[in-house]
């Protein structure tokens, strides 16, 4: 019966690691293109 919740636990410890780390990437996906939106509107206005 331990190893049937350990095993569950672990899977479980996983499991939300995962969904952090794809919410993380997410996040930082989001403030990289933010980044990318404000270096080109700089960039045109620069040339303008």
């Amino acid at each position: 019966m331990t190893d049937a919740l350990t095993i569950a636990g672990a899977a479980g410890v996983a499991f939300i690691a995962c969904l952090l780390g794809l919410r993380i990437a997410r996040d930082e996906q989001r403030l990289r293109r933010a980044r990318q939106a404000k270096d080109i509107s700089a960039s045109t206005d620069l040339h303008a």
